[in-house]
């Protein structure tokens, strides 16, 4: 790096820690370690104690500032499913003018939301943007502004967490993304669970949301009732409130005696869980990347996932073909052979634990740091050409 590069972080939505929050807070901090001026961006401050005990370090030292946004209150809580998309084009029309601001005063914006489509020089697209399909006015508003960011994102640097992303970008909005994967603490996960003797249950880590389909992981367990299954999650939204409800209700109704849900657990215990976790289990949904599946394989878990996304593609597929499942039944079958036979599941276990490896925080910043220089080398550079 030539010089001290200045670098927005913008992540508007920090309101639940989660995978792309972890990623924004790994970046900011790998970047300001390397000797870049780093400040972030948000639309609320987060607690920097509860940043802490989400990522295992502090980033006391990296500035925040808080976007305006004169949004009601009522849609300034993280959303997903269908409203999300009404509530992100909003914040995309409100916040575009402040962060255009940030292209002349900084070297480089990154976006790490991605799905936001603010302007910057580099966006992370952790999801595809996906525009409603019909001819109502926000249909057509929404596609309207997708295409306007698209035009602006054609100068900017687009990364995207798994091939599977890749190609539905490049599909549907004639980009070639290039593939970074997130950073995943691999190291200090299988470092901690070294010495953990494993138990035979079942987990599952997921946001209480509608599309994260955690139903499924209730028929598996009609099926395979003999073993314990845990299921974890932040739970702070009402959606996510009357995605637990439903759960509750079915566990009820269907006497699921052996599942357990937790909610908002500390990082510690989460960890605990996962150094134990004989299986993790993914839901019935085609997960982009899936942090949480390469932390529990980092872990010792044996991972069955639906076979679709980028968590099946670029992660679990090359653990072994046998671990992806279409429905329900097929994940109880895959479930009941695992645990029935000791020295398959100890291969599974080490194959596992040698493709999570691959997705440690040093990978992703071998990457990513060349790639932050490179962007504010360009942009330098242009501005001196007449």
């Amino acid at each position: 790096m030539g010089f001290r590069r200045s670098v927005a972080i913008v992540h508007p939505l920090m309101f639940q820690l989660g995978g792309g929050e972890y990623m924004a807070l790994v970046t900011a901090r790998i970047l300001k370690d390397r000797g870049f001026d780093v400040k972030m961006f948000t639309l609320s401050l987060p607690d920097r104690e509860r940043i802490k005990r989400f990522t295992g370090f502090s980033v006391d030292d990296i500035p925040m500032e808080e976007l305006e946004a004169d949004l009601p209150a009522s849609v300034t809580e993280v959303m997903h499913g269908r409203k999300s998309r009404y509530f992100k084009l909003l914040l995309s029309l409100e916040l575009e003018d402040t962060v255009a601001e940030l292209l002349d005063s900084f070297d480089v914006v990154f976006d790490t939301q991605g799905d936001v489509l603010v302007p910057s020089d580099i966006t992370y697209v952790h999801y595809p943007w996906l525009a409603p399909d019909g001819d109502s006015v926000y249909s057509k508003l929404f596609r309207d502004v997708v295409e306007k960011r698209l035009s602006a994102l054609r100068r900017a640097k687009i990364l995207t967490n798994s091939s599977w992303t890749a190609a539905y970008v490049r599909k549907k909005y004639n980009l070639m993304p290039d593939v970074v994967y997130p950073p995943v603490d691999v190291d200090s996960v299988t470092e901690c669970c070294r010495e953990v003797e494993k138990e035979k249950f079942v987990l599952t880590i997921s946001r209480f949301s509608p599309e994260k389909n955690l139903a499924s992981i209730l028929e598996v367990a009609k099926v395979v009732r003999s073993t314990r299954f845990v299921i974890v999650g932040n739970a702070n939204t009402e959606q996510s409130k009357a995605v637990l409800s439903e759960l509750a209700e079915r566990i009820e109704r269907f006497e699921l005696d052996n599942v357990e849900i937790r909610t908002n657990v500390p990082r510690s215990e989460l960890l605990e869980l996962q150094c134990r976790a004989y299986i993790y289990l993914h839901p019935m949904y085609p997960e982009h990347f899936g942090i949480s599946i390469v932390e529990s394989m980092a872990a010792g878990a044996i991972p069955i996932v639906f076979k679709d996304g980028g968590a099946w593609y670029d992660i679990v597929s090359r653990v072994s073909l046998d671990l992806g499942y279409s429905n329900p039944m097929e994940a109880a079958a895959i479930l009941k052979k695992i645990l029935s036979d000791d020295k398959l599941a100890s291969r599974l276990r080490s194959r596992a634990m040698s493709v999570a490896s691959s997705f440690g925080v040093d990978a992703y910043a071998s990457r990513i740091v060349p790639i932050v220089d490179y962007v504010g080398q360009i942009k330098k550079f242009e501005k001196n050409i007449n």
